[in-house]
């Protein structure tokens, strides 16, 4: 995670150096003998595992498959869904002022072949390390490689928030209006004991669909799941698991002009107590659905193919929408 990307440049012209919320991929490439594939970044002079900033044309898989072949000059193979790390305390501040608080998607992946020389602007030197003989590294990067021994996957943080937060989308947008922006985001999927999914009607454009958010400057994806749910619905729920996560396929223009690419990862979650009731301002309504009867509403693209991958995954597996 080491090249300046194009919308990286882009955002830094209108922020400046402060720290702001990012959305990237990292990939843990693993050759046939298990040993996962780093590289020296060249910025840091530390080694870490490949990946980058997702860029505002481009789907998580070719982001990850991107970045992997650009600082390592390997290709890999399948892309699996290993887990979702975002907590506050791993944020970067980079040599040049530069301070990021990464959501970073990670994927494991067998090697291919190396097909062209690695970026040396981004690189200095690429090695395969076993599992028991890894090398000094980042520590958000160390984190991730520990998900390749973890047993139920794909793996995200406990809740985490700070004691002081900051929301990520209006402070954001108080410095680039309605420019694009790559926002990471959560949605709760509620089941309750009768297996009823809850939906909201959104305040925004009245349609119905999952409660959730933004992740706020100062809380990890685990912890604004639990907030957005709560604000939206009235209810206290805890996380069971992560079911996959929603990466939009193109920017959404909203009612006040906002151009906004998502990047939302879904949870399932269990209502634990809390009265339920809409907020009366994000969320208008209410209601207990069936899948059947979830399967039934009428949603745009990119929200129908989310609604239909947690219905297929909501007891078992995992998935990855782009």
């Amino acid at each position: 995670m080491t090249g300046v990307s194009s919308y990286i440049r882009y955002l830094r012209s209108l922020v400046g150096r402060r720290r702001i919320m990012l959305t990237a991929v990292g990939v843990l490439a693993r050759d046939a003998a298990g040993r996962v594939l780093l590289h020296r970044r060249t910025d840091l002079d530390i080694w870490g595992i490949p990946g980058g900033a997702l860029e505002l044309d481009e789907t998580l898989e070719d982001c990850a498959r991107r970045e992997v072949l650009e600082e390592t000059g390997y290709e890999v193979g399948s892309l699996d869904l290993i887990g979702l790390h975002s907590e506050p305390e791993l944020a970067v501040r980079y040599p040049n002022g530069d301070e990021a608080l990464w959501v970073t998607v990670t994927f494991e992946a067998e090697v291919a072949d190396q097909v062209r020389p690695f970026d040396r602007s981004e690189t200095a030197d690429v090695a395969f390390f076993a599992l028991g003989k890894l090398p000094p590294m980042l520590v958000p990067h160390g984190r991730m490689v520990a998900a390749l021994t973890a047993t139920d996957r794909p793996v995200f943080g406990a809740p985490v928030t700070e004691s002081v937060t900051t929301p990520q989308i209006p402070d954001i947008r108080s410095m680039i209006g309605t420019a694009p922006y790559i926002a990471p985001g959560v949605c709760g999927v509620v089941v309750n004991d009768a297996g009823r999914v809850l939906v909201g009607r959104r305040g925004d454009d009245g349609s119905w669909f999952f409660p959730g958010g933004a992740i706020d400057l100062g809380e990890n994806a685990a912890a604004a799941v639990i907030r957005e749910v709560g604000e939206e619905t009235g209810l206290e729920v805890e996380i069971e698991r992560l079911l996959g996560v929603h990466c939009e396929p193109a920017l959404r223009s909203y009612p006040n002009g906002d151009q906004t690419k998502g990047v939302v990862s879904y949870f399932r979650c269990v209502p634990v107590g809390g009265t339920i009731r809409p907020d009366g301002e994000e969320t208008t309504g209410l209601r207990w659905l069936t899948l059947a009867e979830l399967a039934c509403f009428q949603l745009d693209g990119p929200r129908r193919q989310a609604r239909d991958a947690v219905i297929r995954y909501l007891d078992k597996g995992w998935f990855v929408v782009q």
